[in-house]
């Protein structure tokens, strides 16, 4: 634990490098102790994930970090919930995501892809981070409200977005300092940050029921979904589910995007592949076209 805490600064700054020592060290699965009577196991085992997630979930329930930190943020949607309320929300929106239903969606993110291409320079040393984090916010937010929502609309929630998932890392990071952050306020100014956030949701919602106007988005999937009885999700869990879509489908999806950029830049041969791959995609596409 004392070892753990003597870290902290190098956690705080960048937690890859620790982790990484620490499973060269110990293995692939391990326990490390970060107080009186907590732990946390650590693993990059495949198996096992899919033996906690998939074969053997019901034997393992959902951390404060997610039930209560993360919800502080975003509310109890999908993400952050447990329980009767989970199996619920889970029922009334997976056929949303259905393979069928996903397909409309294509185009906005077709369109979202192409307006970030169209901004990088080439020939040109640039950060592709920020241009993977505005990709994975665009297109979630293009899935979600079509071209109902507007420049200014889509930079403020950004904004809010990566501001609270920057504030949850802080707090989890460094947890000994949560009275500090309680006692200045600065957990009440990122809280104040989303409820603004539902705010810019709750009028893009209203606007979408009031026009009648069909866009077949993610949020009229949304809007058209039915628990058992009958009865749609209220406003307020309605914007806790579009909430944890911004969160669960922006930073991950950025992040892995980046990852896989920087290994394919280490690895040549990979290159080649995919944009072989790539090339044979572009050309059947083109040969259906033509035949239709």
């Amino acid at each position: 634990m004392l070892k753990f805490y003597g870290n902290a600064a190098r956690i705080l700054k960048n937690p890859l490098p620790f982790h990484h020592e620490n499973f060269e060290k110990l293995g692939d699965t391990f326990r490390l102790k970060i107080g009186l009577g907590s732990s946390v196991v650590f693993s990059r085992d495949a198996g096992f994930a899919q033996y906690v997630l998939q074969k053997n979930q019901k034997n393992y329930t959902k951390s404060p970090i997610q039930t209560e930190e993360v919800a502080k943020y975003l509310g109890k949607g999908l993400l952050t919930s447990e329980g009767e309320h989970w199996r619920r929300q889970r029922k009334l929106i997976q056929p949303a995501f259905h393979k069928k239903q996903l397909i409309q969606l294509l185009d906005s993110m077709d369109a979202a892809i192409k307006a970030e291409l169209n901004k990088i320079e080439t020939d040109s040393q640039i950060d592709i981070f920020p241009t993977f984090n505005d990709l994975a916010f665009q297109t979630v937010v293009k899935s979600l409200f079509s071209s109902a929502v507007g420049q200014k609309e889509i930079d403020r929630l950004q904004y809010i977005t990566e501001a609270a998932q920057q504030m949850l890392v802080r707090e989890l990071r460094q947890p000994y300092l949560g009275w500090w952050f309680s006692l200045t306020g600065i957990v009440k100014k990122h809280t104040d940050l989303t409820d603004e956030a539902r705010a810019i949701l709750q009028d893009l919602v209203e606007k979408r029921k009031q026009s009648g106007i069909r866009e077949n988005d993610l949020l009229d999937m949304l809007l058209d979904a039915r628990y058992d009885d009958g009865t749609a999700m209220d406003n307020k869990q309605l914007i806790d589910e579009i909430l944890i879509l911004f969160t669960a489908g922006h930073e991950t999806t950025s992040n892995a995007l980046t990852f896989i950029a920087q290994l394919l830049a280490r690895h040549p041969d990979a290159q080649d592949k995919v944009a072989e791959e790539a090339d044979k995609a572009n050309k059947l596409n083109l040969s259906l076209f033509e035949k239709i």
